[in-house]
């Protein structure tokens, strides 16, 4: 309801809900001789359902009427309470009458306080909140307010001061957000403000706004294994994928490749990651069981492919001519799905390597280049299938085109087809 959500706007200085409890319309009283027990009800449930649909100024105005014929001071509070929220034109006008007839209410006080601090009166604002902390006693949300009014007064040393005593009578979320927010960002003690925000977690559990301050803290400081066991535990806590995802992107970026498989595999979240990483590893087998269960999943060509490469890349050149009819039987199934210039090149250069099929290899890896000219190592395959063709020219004009690609001239692949076609070409023949 509208009395609850607008306190929480500005909860630093309102310390309940409303007073719609303390409206008693049942009262039968007369004012002005007119008999008010009959519409007073009525008009006070009128008053809070504009709050409702919003109606904020026809809601002031009907608090205010009905104070006006009742003199019941739970009114007023009620319209001074809705200016507050709203900034009306009204409030220092409620302020004033409010200061008359209600005498020693906190909540009045606190919204005075507001308003000073609307009004960049600030010296006013900390003398009233001096005040209601000696007439309310220890209060953590008056020290906040004070702790808040030295912040804008430019002395962070003494809002700490205030804002420590609040978070010690109520260790809440928002004091200690405000607690680590004036200690990183006004004190530069970004260590404290960790390891506040830290222990404030092991006693309360995550919530978003502390964990994800403390996430930016650790971004900060280049806490990246600490960013990750954050992100766990935030998905421990709110069991929202995203919070794994931006994990394994961290554990990539490290190129911890060995933690994103644990990660991966405790959660499963992310086989097709998983595969990847398993590749990368050197770990074929997984990464083929891993692309079949997918493919089973979804159908998806790419994945016969995929599981073709990982059945390759797990025996290399060495591969058995059964393993390999097995490869070839999962590219031949995938070629006639997919036009990918990977799958094409890896599967004529095979083709033309083991001289399985050279013309045939040839095609696929032209096929390949048509789609991407710019790969270097798909211009290196049609090289080195001319090169398998006896077509040392050719072969040599093709590897040519990657010779200023530096750090690909550097592998040991693109060195041996190099010189071997450089030879090639000066023998005359293969």
């Amino acid at each position: 309801m509208y009395w609850c959500k607008a306190t929480l706007v500005l909860a630093l200085f309102l310390s309940g809900c409303s007073l719609k409890q303390n409206i008693d319309a049942n009262k039968i009283q007369i004012y002005d001789n007119i008999d008010v027990n009959s519409t007073l009800y009525s008009d006070t449930l009128e008053a809070f359902y504009m709050l409702d649909e919003s109606k904020n100024k026809e809601a002031l105005n009907k608090f205010y009427e009905l104070y006006k014929i009742t003199k019941d001071s739970a009114y007023l509070k009620e319209a001074l309470k809705i200016a507050f929220v709203n900034r009306d034109e009204k409030l220092e006008e409620f302020i004033k009458e409010a200061n008359k007839s209600i005498k020693n209410d906190f909540d009045i006080y606190r919204m005075e306080i507001g308003y000073y601090i609307y009004s960049s009166q600030i010296d006013e604002a900390k003398q009233l909140a001096k005040t209601l902390l000696a007439k309310e006693g220890q209060n953590s949300i008056n020290h906040s307010i004070l702790g808040t009014i030295y912040l804008l007064d430019n002395k962070p040393k003494m809002a700490l001061k205030e804002l420590k005593i609040a978070y010690d009578l109520d260790p809440n979320e928002e004091n200690v957000l405000k607690l680590a927010d004036i200690l990183d960002n006004k004190l530069d003690r970004q260590n404290d403000a960790i390891k506040y925000l830290e222990n404030w977690i092991k006693e309360n559990e995550c919530s978003k706004p502390v964990c994800f301050a403390l996430l930016n803290l650790y971004s900060s400081a280049g806490e990246l294994n600490l960013m990750v066991e954050l992100y766990e535990k935030l998905y421990n806590e709110f069991k929202e994928v995203k919070f794994l995802q931006r994990a394994l992107e961290i554990l990539v970026y490290k190129k911890d490749l060995l933690a994103a498989k644990i990660l991966l595999e405790k959660y499963e979240f992310n086989d097709m990651a998983l595969a990847e990483i398993y590749a990368e590893l050197g770990e074929y087998q997984n990464a083929y069981n891993m692309a079949t269960k997918i493919y089973n999943i979804t159908k998806n060509p790419d994945y016969i492919a995929k599981m073709a490469i990982y059945k390759y890349e797990q025996y290399g050149k060495e591969i058995s001519k059964f393993e390999l009819a097995i490869v070839i039987k999962l590219f031949e199934d995938t070629m006639k799905l997919t036009n990918n210039p990977v799958y094409l090149n890896y599967y004529g250069y095979l083709l033309i390597d083991h001289e399985i099929d050279i013309k045939k290899g040839l095609e696929l890896v032209k096929k390949a280049y048509e789609i991407d000219p710019n790969s270097p190592f798909i211009i290196d395959s049609v090289a080195w299938g001319y090169y398998k063709l006896g077509d040392c020219k050719e072969a040599k004009i093709w590897m040519d085109k990657v010779k200023d690609d530096i750090k690909f001239m550097n592998t040991n692949e693109a060195l041996e087809h190099k010189i071997k076609i450089d030879k090639c070409l000066i023998k005359g023949k293969k």
